[in-house]
């Protein structure tokens, strides 16, 4: 394959399929709606009887809810190995078909001349999109790295850090800290963030940021 055009070609009933796994495991928490219990009483006695009334002709609707969820969270990691190939899928494009040479100031030291192509894309927490797709990439396939490479490393930092007009380093998004221990692959936190919902705008992204030569 020689052009962007010819790559998205080819892979786009692969992508597609993707998409399709990606909301199949989605579906599981439309069941995951948890009713909301609301009361106009100040009495504090009056309100617990309303509770458990409400408790008791919810149950099933609670229970339903809590169920949903639990076969979310049980297929967490088969839903970003799902993203894992999705972010390996937009990589190649950038490895292959980007080729930007420019290095931005903010990123010297980080970026080298292999992946300056990545450099590119609309911005996304102070991060270009293909930085972000490359170190998405990384996490997930080397999880079981408890050191990630530099440019992994630092991307996943600004990405922690700067959501919502923060700038405290404190203030960390745990979606996105390397540090949490509650997390193995960030890949379906990747594809959230970048809001590629569907195919349509998982190829406008590549095609907006990608210049092919010539």
């Amino acid at each position: 394959m020689e052009t962007l055009d010819e790559y998205l070609a080819k892979t786009k009933s692969a992508v597609r399929h993707l998409f399709d796994a990606l909301d199949s495991y989605r579906s599981v928490l439309d069941n995951a709606h948890v009713p909301i219990f609301i009361t106009s009483t100040l009495d504090e006695q009056t309100r617990e009887q309303e509770l458990r009334a409400w408790l008791k002709s919810h149950a099933d609707a609670i229970q339903a809810a809590r169920e949903a969820e639990r076969k979310y969270f049980d297929e967490s990691f088969a839903l970003a190995t799902i993203c894992g190939a999705l972010l390996q899928a937009a990589d190649k494009a950038f490895e292959c078909f980007s080729v930007h040479t420019a290095i931005p100031e903010d990123w010297s030291g980080v970026v080298n001349e292999h992946s300056a192509c990545y450099c590119v894309g609309r911005t996304v927490r102070n991060v270009p999109l293909g930085l972000v797709v490359l170190a998405g990439r990384n996490q997930h396939m080397h999880f079981d790295d408890d050191k990630p490479r530099k440019l992994t490393a630092t991307v996943f930092e600004r990405l922690a850090i700067y959501h919502g007009g923060n700038t405290d380093p404190q203030l960390r998004d745990p979606a996105f800290d390397l540090r949490n221990d509650r997390l193995v692959s960030y890949a379906h936190n990747i594809v959230a963030l970048l809001k590629w919902d569907s195919y349509d705008m998982y190829e406008v992204d590549l095609r907006r940021a990608i210049v092919p030569a010539g």
